[in-house]
């Protein structure tokens, strides 16, 4: 069965100034200028995923049963959101490096009136700080209710070439500006947040598995200039979601990869009346999973406003860890104001997302590390 979703509002961002005609529709975007050279990095900005097996040979019984994340591939029914949204840290073939987000939302409305349908696109030069996005809401969608297929138009397309519908998902974007074909395959194992993959956020229940140490494949262009992923050198978070639970609040989400190979799917909401919710669940490439507080009042360091959005971001936040006498350090070092870095634009703040790529450094289970993460700040108006 395939579902039609109406036309209700279109909104594309990136860093740029011109115009699409037509009502309700803007289009901006800015080319990613890469000075005449730029040196690649050494030694290895990002690490690769260290484990290749399936995730269907780990068990999962850490804190209890988990749902079989196959019977839930595909849109769930009657969701107020089914979200699929990946995380690239790539470097390519002739050693450059860039992080690629790519987000994909489905509502609960056909006619879609506050815009839940909808895609994002978005890329950061990291040896230039250049960054692009490209943010399309509302616009008619055509997905399956049986299998992992989603279209917006001839724009972008998530879908799952492998029988189960997950274990493998290749995303496409198509631009003058910049075109993606990128592929991811689950490697290691899973993540279910706060150990089972249901809890409770904001005003109800989600479900949240994760897979923190995917293989990552593919070609990308950016203005002309064609890129092609060193999967041994490159690494990708995916992350599903679904449920009726909001926080209306806001969020600030970090997947995070310590040098180790470690991995931490950090939540932290913003207190509100009682209500403290800051927790990580840790992964361990053995498969061993537990889940453990983040003090709920995170340091916030280095303001930036968006000359785009007018909302303030941080360049470092600091999440400790009572239990482990962890101190983690998350900065975004290209984090600047100018053309709204790191967002997802649209005209309705609350349906603004931001994403940066971050370093990690600190104290971690009594000793130095490093590592790399995303710095999602979601700040919610009204």
């Amino acid at each position: 069965m395939r579902v039609k979703i109406s036309t209700y509002v279109i909104a594309l961002a990136s860093l740029g100034t011109s115009v699409l005609g037509g009502p309700a529709s803007t289009y901006n975007m800015q080319k990613v200028v890469a000075p005449a050279s730029r040196a690649p990095q050494s030694p290895p900005r990002w690490h690769a995923p260290t484990q290749r097996d399936s995730p269907f040979n780990y068990r999962y019984t850490g804190a209890g049963p988990v749902y079989d994340i196959r019977k839930f591939a595909a849109p769930v029914p009657d969701m107020l959101y089914d979200n699929r949204v990946v995380v690239h840290w790539i470097t390519t073939t002739e050693g450059l490096d860039f992080f690629v987000t790519s987000f994909t939302g489905i509502g609960p409305d056909k006619d879609d009136p506050y815009g839940r349908n909808q895609f994002c696109t978005a890329v950061a030069d990291v040896q230039t700080g250049g960054f692009s996005s490209y943010h399309l809401q509302g616009i008619p969608i055509d997905y399956s209710q049986s299998e992992v297929d989603v279209h917006y138009k001839d724009q972008y397309r998530w879908y799952s070439p492998s029988a189960d519908n997950v274990s493998s998902v290749t995303w496409t974007s198509h631009s003058d500006e910049f075109a993606f074909n990128m592929t991811f395959d689950l490697a290691g194992p899973n993540m279910y947040y706060g150990g089972t993959g249901v809890y409770w956020w904001g005003t109800g229940y989600t479900h949240q598995w994760g897979a923190p140490g995917a293989v990552t494949s593919g070609t990308f262009t950016i203005n002309g200039t064609h890129h092609t992923v060193d999967t041994e050198r490159s690494i990708s978070w995916y992350d599903r979601q679904w449920g009726k639970g909001v926080s209306t609040v806001g969020w600030y989400w970090f997947p995070i990869i310590l040098s180790d190979g470690t991995k931490l799917g950090a939540w932290v909401l913003p207190a509100k009346d009682d209500y403290n919710f800051a927790f990580a669940t840790i992964i361990h490439d053995d498969g061993t999973e537990r889940t453990i507080d983040i003090l709920p009042e995170i340091e916030k360091y280095d303001p930036v406003v968006s000359e785009k959005s007018n909302i303030t971001y941080h360049k470092t936040i600091i999440l400790t860890f009572p239990e482990t006498n962890g101190r983690l350090n998350i900065t975004a070092p290209q984090l600047k104001g100018d053309g709204g870095y790191g967002e997802c634009y649209t005209e309705n703040k609350n349906l603004i997302f931001f994403d940066a790529w971050a370093e990690v450094s600190g104290i971690w289970e009594g000793k130095h590390v490093t590592g790399f993460s995303v710095s999602e700040q979601k700040i919610f108006f009204g």
